[in-house]
């Protein structure tokens, strides 16, 4: 089945950070039948609900960007909410694609699912080889699952052409800012703001500061999903039946780069003009060491993400002020 511009896509989740960044590009690419539903419309926890709006939608692709995601504390704070609302949302999705006979399904996981102490850099294969960082387990158990059924699915049935893409820390416009539930880079650009909003010369870091992450740009790996989605049926054949890794549907998406927590403070600080001095907080858990993706594969997909991170922050900067400056 090849992608055109008159294909019927669905983008689940598509008023969220990642699935605004796709809808956005399928715009600018003049994709002519883009399919979204709010909550208002779809509840994507709700079985039936789910069946009946694809089968009224005649869906060709579904690109999976729907789901709870949250940093460090939301995680360990509500991990029955992570793991049930994620758990439904992607089992509803998955089964009404196969009954519906959606030609491809992109799903978007999570790097968490990958072991805590685990060989850098990253690859593919090494899921499910360790054991998983206890904060945000539940998280990762729920996207794991995810990962399975697309594997089952390949494996059992002839027509399912089931891809999970995993993406790196990511950030950009819709980012989610919330004191409690963001991730690191939203929650440190929203603390260093109000930082120098009220003129504070201290500003707190949860952790040591020496953890290493890996990011990219929303935009961008919007750009690596839509280069997925739109390989041709030998290479998607490749990759879903890959003996040797196990049919292991899996496409690592990041920026092939890393830096630490405390070097990303400093951008973050150029970003927003303030200069701060930071308290590291080390009562609160730093999580995985490192978690940098190994991108091989996805490169030796004709696909390379670009990076210009200073750049990039300045432009979720942006998005903050004129979109979420009043969060507190």
């Amino acid at each position: 089945m090849k992608l055109t511009k008159s294909s019927r896509i669905f983008i689940a989740g598509h008023k969220g950070m990642v699935g605004t960044a796709l809808n956005n590009l399928l715009l600018k690419k003049g994709f002519k039948n883009i399919i979204v539903a709010d909550r208002s419309i779809l509840d994507l926890t709700d079985q039936k609900r789910v069946i009946k709006f694809f089968n009224n939608n005649k869906i060709d692709i579904v690109l999976q960007a729907a789901g709870k995601v949250g940093g460090i504390l939301s995680n360990s704070k509500y991990p029955k909410d992570f793991i049930l609302d994620n758990t439904l949302i992607q089992t509803n999705l998955i089964d009404a694609a196969h009954k519906t006979n959606v030609k491809r399904f992109l799903f978007i996981g999570s790097s968490c699912i990958y072991p805590k102490y685990c060989k850098q850099p990253i690859k593919e294969e090494y899921f499910m080889t360790g054991k998983l960082e206890p904060t945000n387990q539940a998280m990762a158990t729920s996207k794991i699952n995810g990962i399975e059924m697309c594997r089952s699915y390949n494996m059992q049935e002839k027509n399912t052409k089931y891809i999970v893409v995993m993406p790196c820390n990511l950030f950009g416009p819709k980012d989610n800012y919330h004191p409690v539930d963001s991730h690191v880079l939203a929650a440190l650009l929203r603390r260093i703001h109000l930082a120098k909003k009220n003129g504070d010369k201290m500003v707190e870091i949860w952790g040591t500061g020496r953890v290493k992450r890996e990011f990219l740009y929303s935009g961008e790996f919007a750009k690596a999903c839509l280069h997925i989605v739109s390989l041709s049926e030998n290479k998607i054949n490749t990759i879903i039946n890959d003996k040797k890794n196990n049919f292991l549907p899996i496409i690592n998406v990041g920026s092939g780069k890393e830096l630490s927590i405390k070097k990303l403070s400093q951008i973050i600080s150029e970003v927003v003009s303030y200069k701060a001095k930071f308290k590291y907080n080390s009562k609160y858990p730093d999580g995985t060491p490192r978690k940098l993706l190994s991108i091989k594969k996805l490169k030796n997909l004709d696909f390379t993400p670009k990076q210009d991170l200073k750049k990039e922050i300045a432009n979720s900067y942006k998005d903050f002020l004129l979109n979420h400056s009043n969060i507190v």
